[in-house]
């Protein structure tokens, strides 16, 4: 119970890690326009 806890805070964890990195370079690159940021956010959503 408690290792297979650790993995799923892991992979949580990098999950959550590539996502902010993705959505600092999203918005960083689309500043201006909020609108195509929350394009790319529903795009990036429904890819799980």
């Amino acid at each position: 119970m408690v290792r297979s806890r650790q993995i799923t805070a892991k992979l949580l964890f990098k999950t959550l890690k590539l996502f902010s990195v993705f959505f600092v370079s999203e918005m960083g690159r689309e500043s201006r326009t909020q609108e195509s940021e929350m394009t790319q956010f529903a795009i990036f959503l429904s890819r799980f």
